[in-house]
Parts: C-alpha cells; structure tokens; sequence
C-alpha cells in the first residue's frame, strides 16, 4: 500500500524541543491504523492552534481553534441552562412542604427562635397591649415567609403549660384545636370558648387537648401593637380590613405582603403535625366562629392543609358563617352582578387570592376543588336562631336572606353535589350566634 501524504504544520519558532517532538509524532503516525492516524492528526492540529493562539501571530489563516472554542463555550451555556430549567421545574413542582422539609433544617426547638418554614412558637418579645385570661398566655407563633424567606410572626393565645420545656406535658396531647375569632378580632374570647368545650367532656380527654387561638390584626389594632408609623410592626403580620376571613394576603410588614391568611394556617397544620413535637397527636380540629368560620369554611375548600404525620386525621368545623363558597352559580336568592366572583363563588379567583396552592400549583376549577372537598372532613354548623346577615351586599344576599337561610341553601347546594359522610351540615336548637353557646 502506498504511503498516504500528510501535510505537516512546522511551527518556523526556533524551538527545538518541540520540533523535535512533532517529528517523532508524525513517524509514529506511519505505524498507526487508519483510525487512529486521523485522531492523531486531529490532535496535532489542535495542538499548533492553540500555540499559535497563545504566541498571537496574526497571520495565522486558519482560524478554526476559535471555532473550536466558540462550540465548547455554546455547549457549556447550553448545559448550565438546561439545568436551571430543571431545578426551577423542580421547584414549581414539589410541594412547599415536601421542598422545605429537604432543603431546610428540622423544625426549631419549642422553645422558640428565629423559625423555619414549618413554623415555631416562641415567647413574647415585644409589648402588645392584649388582655390576660386565666389557663392561658400569649406566645408568638413565627414562620420563613415562602416569597422572602425572612422570618414572619403572629400572635396566638395557648395553653399556659405550653412551650415550658416540658416535653412530658406534650407528649400526652392526643388533640390540638385551632379555633379562630370573629370579625373583632378577640382571640383571648375565642380560646375561653374553645377552653369551655374542653371543659364540658371526660377529665381525661381534656388533659390530652391543646388549643390555639391565632389572632389575625388589622389597621383597627394599633393601639395593641404599637403603631408609630410605616415600618413599625417589625415581622408582625397584619391584614387589611376583614381580608383575612377570606385568605387574602397581609399588608404590613411592608416588605413582604404575599402572605396569605391560609397560609398562616398551613404552617399551623405542618407544625402541630409534627410527630417529633407532639409524639401521641392524633387529630388536629380547624374550627372559628363567624367571620372566623368563614376563613375555616374556604380553607377547608381552596387549603392546602398538608400534614408533617400521614396518621394524624385532620378536620374542620364552621360555625355560623355569612356567606358560603357555591361551586357553581346558581343561587336561590335575588341574581345580581359578581355574585360568583370570589369570596362567594370561583370566579377571578385568581385577581382576589393571592396563595400559592391555588395559583400555581394544585387545582385548578372548582370541579377538582368539589372533588378534595368529598375526601375531607368538613362541616358546617348553625344556630336555628341566627336571623341576622353578617354581610349585606348583593352577592351575599343572593345566597339568602340570614345568615340561616343561607345555611339552609347552601346545604341544599353541597346536597347536589356531594354525597359523603365527610361533609355535613347540622343545625343546633335555640341558638342565635353565639360563639359560645355553639
């Protein structure tokens, strides 16, 4: 076989060692196989490429080592790109619960502290004007806010042998009730009457029983907080008007207004389910009175209400809500415009609520919301004397006349769609709205 020409690049650089160097390269190459000689040859052009990029001889006619190298840097971009995308559809995808619990510390000790994103109680650490009732004191119950991952904070009344460091005491709790106030905002009232529930059954039950109140400020509550202008809440977290009964975000502190009065809940839900704080829990009770039922009633809807233990059973109790959430539009009361616009119906819901699970990941039409609301343990409870509305504007009134007839409607409406145990609505004899009493 005739011996194959190959042209030789010779550096005309008075360096001796290296010429020598190609010499030899180019007579081994003669006793290569085929494949082999192109690779080596390859090899060699990149080799006087990139010398001759290094010495800058501008004469150089064959400008392919920076082609070579525009390929490597075009495929680097295109790997780091491919793997942002990935990590961001990861994130998009995974649940806030299951995310956190992998990239974020274990819950924070119940002593309190800064607080990560399954929440922690901590002492008091600033001067809120709140009333003191006997049985209880007011804790701080603090969270990482899911859009500026800094720590937010809001008050809750608790049992006084709460968070002492007496994790025997904690470890007898089989039931834990979150039961939320009404439209004044009297958390201290709201856990008396949960406290006088508790006290109505077996001794025994009771001492296994937790409550927690949440309080949810508004601009009316200065005066407990301490307003002194734009910036002065800190992290504490305070709503807007009564947007708070229907889920929606915070106004102070200034820097971060995304947090969702459902998503206070969420994390209440992850925290309290948490095996490695409350070993023996084993139901966790959502309940309000009022606008307070209104809130629980929606987040027994549209919450994404995850627990940190598969085995606790977790359930939710309206009483005597004002209005209702209707899965479709059709209404008993006089038709009028918006009346199935969200808080009252499905409608813009995304305009009106700003919380993650609805907006972005879960579900996403009230069909799919009818379906979760079957597996859950919802139910509404009136008193057969509330006569009055609670809320007087058009879409409300459509749903019925008192805040019983509207009951009564929308039980009629769950009856058409839903056909579950789960779900019940019941009406107690010779009660008006009374938190108490209910």
């Amino acid at each position: 076989m005739p011996p194959r020409d190959y042209q030789l690049v010779i550096d005309t650089e008075p360096d001796i060692k290296v010429h020598r160097q190609e010499q030899e390269q180019f007579q081994d190459e003669h006793r290569l196989t085929p494949t082999r000689r192109r690779r080596a040859s390859t090899d060699s052009d990149h080799h006087h490429h990139h010398r001759r990029r290094n010495s800058g001889d501008p004469s150089d006619p064959d400008p392919s080592w920076k082609r070579y190298y525009a390929r490597e840097n075009r495929s680097t971009i295109l790997t780091w790109s491919i793997a942002i995308l990935a990590l961001v559809s990861i994130l998009l995808i995974l649940s806030r619960s299951q995310l956190y619990s992998w990239i974020l510390p274990s819950p924070s000790d119940p002593k309190g502290g800064a607080g990560d994103i399954m929440g922690a109680f901590k002492p008091v650490d600033r001067q809120l004007h709140l009333p003191l009732v006997d049985g209880s004191k007011v804790e701080l119950f603090t969270f990482l806010s899911g859009a500026s991952g800094k720590s937010v904070e809001i008050p809750v009344y608790v049992d006084s042998w709460h968070n002492q460091g007496e994790r025997d005491l904690r470890a007898k709790v089989k039931r834990i009730i979150v039961h939320c106030h009404g439209r004044e905002r009297l958390a201290s009232q709201a856990w008396s009457e949960a406290s006088h529930a508790r006290s109505l059954v077996d001794s025994s039950e009771a001492g296994e029983t937790l409550i927690i109140s949440p309080l949810f400020f508004n601009g009316y509550d200065k005066e407990i907080f301490g307003w002194k202008g734009r910036g002065s809440t800190g992290n504490l977290l305070v709503w807007k008007g009564n947007g708070w009964g229907d889920g929606s975000s915070n106004q102070y502190p200034i820097w971060d207004t995304s947090i969702s009065s459902f998503e206070v809940l969420d994390l209440l839900a992850l925290h309290l389910s948490d095996k490695r704080l409350y070993p023996n829990v084993e139901k966790l009770v959502f309940s309000g009175h009022s606008l307070g039922g209104q809130l629980m009633h929606r987040y027994s809807i549209l919450g994404q209400a995850e627990l940190s233990s598969g085995d606790v059973k977790i359930s939710f109790v309206s009483f005597n809500p004002a209005t209702l959430l209707y899965f479709d539009n059709r209404r008993k009361g006089p038709a009028c415009q918006g009346m199935n616009e969200y808080k009252y119906g499905f409608e813009k819901i995304d305009q009106h609520l700003d919380y993650g699970p609805v907006l972005r990941w879960q579900l996403k039409d009230p069909t799919e919301y009818l379906k979760r609301y079957k597996t859950r343990r919802a139910h509404l409870l009136h008193g057969m004397e509330d006569q009055g509305t609670g809320d007087e504007r058009p879409p409300a009134m459509a749903q019925g006349s008192t805040r019983l007839q509207r009951a009564k409607n929308y039980s009629d409406h769950l009856e058409t769609y839903v056909r579950s145990e789960n779900n019940t609505v019941d009406f107690v004899p010779k009660v008006s709205h009374d938190g108490i009493l209910m």
